[in-house]
C-alpha cells in the first residue's frame, strides 16, 4: 500500500513540473519612426525581465533574457518565452531608446509596438 501512495505522488509532482514547464508564447512587434512612420530595419530589441513590475533600464530586478535584430520591415518576434512579466526594450542609432512593459501569456503572442 505504502508503494502505490508513492507512486501516485510521484505521478502528481511528475505532472505538475512538466505542466509548469510547458507554459509558454510569444512576443512580437514592429519598431518604426515615430514621425515619417517608416520602419526601422536593423533595430535592437532586447526582452528583460520584469521581476518587480519597475521599468527602470538599471534596476536589480531586471536582467536582459533574449535579444532580437529587426527585419527589414522593422519587425520581430520571439517565440518559446516563459509566461511571465517583461519589459522589450527597443533601441536604434541617434534614436532615444524606448521601453514598453508586457505580459506573455500561456500560448498567446502578445503585440508590441515601438514608435
Amino acid at each position: 500500500m505504502t508503494s502505490f501512495r508513492y507512486f501516485v505522488w510521484c505521478g502528481i509532482v511528475m505532472f505538475s513540473v512538466l505542466t509548469a514547464v510547458a507554459q509558454t508564447g510569444g512576443i512580437r512587434g514592429t519598431v518604426i519612426d515615430s514621425k515619417t512612420r517608416t520602419p526601422l530595419a536593423s533595430a535592437t530589441v532586447v526582452l528583460l525581465i520584469n521581476n518587480s513590475g519597475k521599468t527602470e533600464q538599471n534596476s536589480s530586478t531586471t536582467r536582459t533574457q533574449y535579444g532580437k535584430i529587426t527585419d527589414k520591415q522593422g519587425e520581430f518576434e520571439f517565440k518559446g518565452i516563459p509566461v511571465g512579466s517583461y519589459i522589450v526594450k527597443c533601441t536604434y542609432v541617434s534614436y532615444i531608446s524606448v521601453q514598453k512593459k508586457v505580459e506573455v501569456l500561456d500560448k498567446e503572442v502578445a503585440v508590441v509596438n515601438a514608435e
